[in-house]
């Protein structure tokens, strides 16, 4: 069998691993179905591009595609074809369909043909062979590009929008208070259920396994979570409904700190917009400016920060990327002069875990060196179960250094109850029995948490969606109609407990994308750091749950 890239055996296994990041297959599994073939044409004037113009009527920048039905090519030939391109200079651009083909004039396939043969090809379907010695001398150059993987039956959009979300500051302030108090309040439940595990409060609900349980009981971090991410619906109403919390290892850092700040700039520039800028992501670096306040660091010669992440699965090696240059970036402003540090970007498989502490190879001094603070994004659920080749449990082994104060993680252990989605049901369970909560949270918790159940009789004869606690990108969700009849089933994920939610609707928005304009829902999500409210980050699901498929929206603030 033909051997598959590489990109196409990192999805294969990532997706093994990690239910819900779809199958690889159709893209990779038949070359000879999904192949196209580019070419680039670049002419010194624009004799060429003008007879185009003049056969087919299609004016140069119309956006229109011309198709010669009898051959493989399709051109495109709007102009100018690069911004900063020679006004003497034409370059239109083509593709063929069904490389496999022979030409009709050229006597092999198109993907054996040359640049010039492709484009010999080219003049005798337009029937302009007296012409082709006048217009070859204007020719710079033909240039082919075989795409083995372009052409695929679930291939899609690329995943920003085109247009944007231009977010009041009314709205985005109300989302901000809503998250910093939802969090204070879940992080106050969280700590209680973790200090009070008597009885008085039901911890074994959550599932967290034998495994898990004690290094959550002992994890005595200031914060549950660091850095949280949660999730909202805006029902029919208007009103932000929390449907899950994202504490443990929150991605779309680069959507929200960075992609939406090049969007504001574009905007603002194209539009003539005064917006309200954005945070590109300072905010980001105070865990770890507060974790470099603690007492053991002050005679440290140096404080060694990691940030570690799958180098395979491309969106957790960008998360953690982008925090890593931008805490290094806002430490060596804030604090070099006064703590010396090193921050390193490496793989999961680079750390090193013995008996004392966390390591990292240095390769210059051919040794290893000692972590002080590690940002691991990699889930607890599958950092417990981690062992070396020789069986040594080193998930176990980093939690319990991380207990005993030999490396401080960002996010902690006990951030893994937050994430768990039995803790929604619980909270729901005290509103909904007066337990617990101030007479405020009470308040936030019947406006803003979206009525959650661990079995699914309280809804029964409603529209309700079903959870995995540890489902992660829409993995294991379903959606059960009022009959009792499923509506939408997910890809199963790992076997964990479910928990049972209430169904928010939402309004239809649209947003246009590369392929025209898309209607589907949004999920608006805001970051909290250390306990503040942070900035704000949007996705347009083209159905009714959100998952890999999602749109990412940016985001603009009105002043």
């Amino acid at each position: 069998p033909e051997r598959k890239p590489v990109s196409a055996e990192l999805w294969a296994k990532v997706a093994a691993k990690r239910p819900g990041l779809g199958n690889p297959e159709p893209f990779f599994g038949n070359v000879n179905e999904s192949n196209w073939e580019s070419f680039t044409v670049t002419c010194k004037g624009n004799r060429l591009l003008k007879m185009i113009e003049n056969y087919s009527g299609n004016i140069p920048g119309s956006g229109a595609l011309m198709t010669f039905k009898d051959s493989s090519c399709i051109v495109v030939a709007a102009q100018p074809h690069f911004k900063a391109q020679d006004p003497d200079t034409t370059i239109f651009w083509g593709y063929g369909l069904y490389t496999d083909h022979v030409g009709d004039y050229v006597k092999k396939p198109m993907r054996d043909c040359t640049g010039a043969e492709i484009l010999k090809e080219l003049l005798h379907q337009l029937h302009w062979e007296e012409h082709q010695e006048e217009i070859m001398a204007d020719v710079v150059n033909v240039i082919p590009c075989m795409m083995p993987y372009v052409d695929a039956p679930e291939w899609e959009n690329r995943y920003p929008t085109i247009s944007a979300l231009l977010m009041s500051n009314a709205n985005k302030r109300e989302l901000q208070r809503i998250s910093a108090g939802l969090t204070a309040a879940l992080s106050r439940l969280a700590e209680a259920l973790r200090t009070n595990n008597n009885g008085a409060m039901p911890f074994n609900l959550f599932n967290m396994t034998d495994k898990l349980t004690p290094y959550i009981l002992a994890d005595n971090s200031d914060h549950v979570s660091y850095i949280s991410r949660l999730d909202f619906v805006k029902n029919t109403d208007g009103c932000y409904k929390l449907v899950e919390i994202n504490s443990d290892t929150p991605c779309a850092l680069p959507e929200t700190f960075y992609a939406n700040k090049v969007a504001e700039a574009y905007f603002a520039k194209e539009y003539g917009l005064h917006l309200q800028p954005r945070s590109d992501g300072e905010e980001l670096a105070e865990p770890f400016l507060k974790l470099l306040e603690q007492p053991k660091y002050a005679d440290k010669d140096v404080v060694r920060i990691a940030f570690a992440a799958d180098k395979g699965y491309s969106e957790d090696w960008a998360n953690a990327k982008f925090l890593f240059e931008r805490v290094q970036e806002v430490l060596r402003e804030r604090i070099l002069s006064k703590q010396p540090f090193v921050c390193r970007l490496v793989g999961l498989d680079e750390l090193i875990v013995h008996d004392d502490g966390v390591y990292i190879p240095n390769e210059i001094f051919h040794k290893e060196d000692r972590i002080d603070i590690l940002y691991r994004l990699h889930p607890l659920e599958l950092l417990m179960d981690d062992e070396s080749e020789d069986g040594y449990p080193v998930g176990l082994k980093l939690m319990e250094l991380a207990n005993f104060g030999a490396v401080d993680l960002v996010n902690p252990v006990k951030s893994i109850v937050l994430q768990n989605k039995a803790l929604l049901a619980l909270a729901w369970y005290l509103y909904q029995h007066r337990l617990f909560w101030t007479p405020q949270e009470e308040e936030l918790l019947a406006a803003h948490l979206t009525p959650t159940y661990l079995d699914s009789k309280p809804l029964a004869g409603q529209r309700y969606i079903k959870k995995p606690i540890f489902g992660r990108e829409g993995a294991g969700i379903a959606i059960v109609e009022p009959d009792g009849a499923t509506s939408y089933e997910a890809e199963e994920c790992d076997d964990c407990d479910l928990i049972y939610q209430q169904f928010v609707p939402s309004a239809d928005v649209q947003q246009e994308t590369d392929n025209g304009e898309a209607t589907g829902k949004y999920t608006y999500s805001c970051f909290v750091i250390n306990g503040k409210a942070s900035e704000t980050f949007v996705r347009l699901q083209p159905g009714e749950i959100i998952g890999v498929e999602a749109y990412f929206v940016p985001v603009l603030d009105e002043i």
